[in-house]
């Protein structure tokens, strides 16, 4: 949900976004030509969106009237498995205090990958494993009011949390 209370809903449909009221009239859909299969949508606090697309292995920036804005990674061009390198299905993505942006790339890699606002590289950490600060599907990332970084370590059933420098703290 936005500012405006509109409701966005990324999915695998005809209609891959779908925008709503607080009604439930739907008042906006596209990304019909873009998507190959949504996974994860967030929604910064100036409204701008980020989508992962574990279908085309990017992630990618948003007006909030679907005007792209920024894509990271190649579209139609994942990262060799489990090299590391982004992305391979990139499955979420969260804002750090400054802006930054952390993604997880959980299903074909195992990684935390962080970068500036405007789309480049700082830091990526992360590898398989059952290990403090390795993962077996990264699945989700969310950024506390301190700036810690939490990370859904899905197969491995836990949380992780790290500083926003990607050091290990539990």
């Amino acid at each position: 949900v936005d500012s405006k209370d509109r409701v966005y809903v990324y999915n695998r449909s005809d209609h891959p976004m779908m925008v709503f009221d607080t009604d439930g009239n739907l008042i906006a859909s596209w990304g019909e030509d873009v998507f190959k299969t949504a996974h994860h949508i967030f929604i910064g606090p100036d409204d701008r969106l980020y989508t992962t697309d574990i279908g085309d292995h990017t992630v990618r920036k948003w007006t909030s009237d679907g005007e792209p804005l920024m894509v990271l990674g190649t579209p139609g061009q994942p990262a060799e498995r489990m090299s590391g390198d982004p992305f391979n299905r990139p499955t979420d993505v969260a804002l750090g205090l400054d802006g930054s942006i952390y993604i997880t790339d959980g299903y074909g890699n195992a990684r935390v990958h962080h970068y500036t606002p405007d789309g480049k590289h700082i830091r990526s950490w992360g590898e398989p494993g059952d290990g403090p600060g390795q993962f077996v599907i990264p699945h989700s990332v969310c950024v506390d009011g301190s700036g810690h970084v939490y990370v859904v370590d899905r197969e491995n059933k836990r949380v992780q949390v790290f500083t926003a420098d990607g050091q290990y703290i539990r």
